[in-house]
């Protein structure tokens, strides 16, 4: 009887062993560095923009040179660019299947993304240092002011200017001179 719990006991270490190293596995097939800083990142990178997505779909990605890889392609329209993107316009970004960036409809990224060498479309992996919006605080302050912005939404417009008093001002008219 107290071989039971002894085989438990190892069954439970063993399964705990592997929810530890299973991350460690999936940085190892991605070859990720160590973490770069948001400065770095930014200099390796050839677009760097924060974005919306707004579509997912998998699909292979492929080149003249290479088989096809499979992966996720991501349609994003960019709200803010710090480098080559231009803010207001829709990307296409594919992420390999065996290093992905968790993009989710509807959710806003900021994107560190390279260009391939063969038909120049933007990739982005897991190593990219490509991270939710709201968990950027670090990356938005490093990288400033962007180059180019959208407009705030028609929507959130109309909220503010319902939410501000009217404004109340007195235009006084010339009268004309009598001669």
């Amino acid at each position: 009887m107290t071989r039971r719990p002894a085989l438990w006991s190892v069954a439970a270490l063993v399964a705990l062993a592997a929810w530890f190293v299973a991350p460690a596995a999936r940085a190892q097939v991605c070859g990720c560095p160590a973490t770069r800083p948001p400065t770095v990142a930014f200099a390796e990178s050839d677009a760097v923009f924060e974005a919306q997505v707004t579509g997912v779909r998998d699909g292979p990605y492929v080149t003249g040179t290479a088989a096809a890889a499979s992966g996720r392609w991501v349609t994003a329209l960019v709200l803010r660019e710090w480098k080559g993107a231009t803010a207001g316009t829709s990307r296409l970004v594919f992420t390999p299947t065996q290093c992905p960036v968790g993009f989710e409809t509807g959710t806003t990224w900021l994107v560190y993304a390279r260009r391939t060498a063969g038909n120049h479309d933007l990739r982005v992996t897991r190593c990219s240092r490509t991270r939710r919006a709201a968990e950027a605080r670090e990356d938005l302050a490093s990288l400033g002011i962007p180059a180019t912005q959208i407009a705030t939404a028609p929507a959130q417009q109309v909220a503010r200017r319902a939410a501000r008093p009217p404004a109340h001002r007195v235009v006084r008219r010339r009268r004309p001179r009598r001669r």
